[in-house]
């Protein structure tokens, strides 16, 4: 069961139980916030590049990115799939600067 790889901590801040039921007050927080400082590391599967390709709403996307998470003990607890959009990319255009990662990054 997915819902029990996440660490208990993690998914109370999530507003989920350990059987995927929803808590009286769902939490707001993003799974990557939720697993912060737990030691979960991020291992990056695949980039793909995407010219031409269009989400389900019309809009233009750029690159599709996927990424197994796993917990300090090797458990995978999700799989992270990412879409970056040609808006975002012409709002910001490169060059960006350069940056070594500090950590977990979703």
């Amino acid at each position: 069961m997915v819902n029990a790889r996440i660490p208990r901590c993690a998914r109370a801040s999530l507003g989920v139980t350990r059987t995927g039921t929803l808590m009286p007050a769902p939490g707001g927080t993003p799974l990557g916030r939720a697993l912060c400082g737990l030691g979960v590391r991020r291992e990056q599967c695949e980039v793909v590049i995407t010219p031409g390709c269009t989400d389900a709403s019309g809009a233009r996307l750029a690159i599709r990115s996927t990424s197994l998470l796993r917990t300090s003990d090797g458990t995978p607890p999700a799989w992270v799939v990412e879409r970056i959009y040609a808006r975002f990319l012409e709002a910001f255009p490169p060059p960006w600067p350069d940056r070594q990662p500090t950590g977990m990054a979703i």
